[in-house]
């Protein structure tokens, strides 16, 4: 093993035997297998659910809700279906959550593809008030009701600033 060494001193003709190599690939593979279910009790890991197409996921690193519509080429990918497109993730990205727990967006877009074409379906809308934003509010009363702070302290702008 390694390299022929260059020297000018006598030597036999004979090298050191290799090892034999079936005996030595199946101690290292042991020696790998000792490695990984050590990292795995160690670290808690443990093998993730297939998913299956029309499962409902979330995916983490959008914070949003899709469904899957098929498994990708690459291991542990999958094509998911959201309200802003079709994207690829790795099944590490994905939660699975239940069917109940869809969003609008999702729900919406599954009732028009299943409706036929001659009738139409109104999309659901979630609820949203258009909230007055604090400084409109505030404009009005300023003059009557001294500034709050978020905790209800009062606020006293300094006198020098002459506000």
């Amino acid at each position: 093993m390694g390299r022929r060494l260059n020297t000018k001193l006598p030597s036999t003709r004979t090298r050191t035997s290799l090892p034999n190599l079936p005996s030595l690939l199946e101690k290292e593979g042991k020696y790998r297998e000792q490695q990984r279910s050590g990292y795995n009790k160690r670290h808690s890991a443990k093998q993730a659910s297939e998913l299956q197409p029309g499962d409902y996921v979330f995916i983490k690193d959008l914070k949003r809700q899709g469904s899957v519509l098929t498994r990708h080429q690459n291991p542990r990918s999958y094509i998911i279906c959201t309200d802003q497109g079709t994207i690829r993730r790795n099944r590490s990205h994905l939660v699975a959550t239940p069917a109940s727990s869809s969003s609008p967006a999702l729900v919406s877009t599954q009732v028009r593809e299943q409706s036929s074409p001659g009738h139409h379906v109104s999309t659901p809308r979630t609820p949203h008030s258009p909230r007055p934003s604090p400084t409109a509010v505030s404009e009005g009363n300023s003059e009557t009701l001294p500034r709050v702070s978020r905790s209800g302290r009062p606020i006293n702008p300094p006198k020098r600033l002459d506000l």
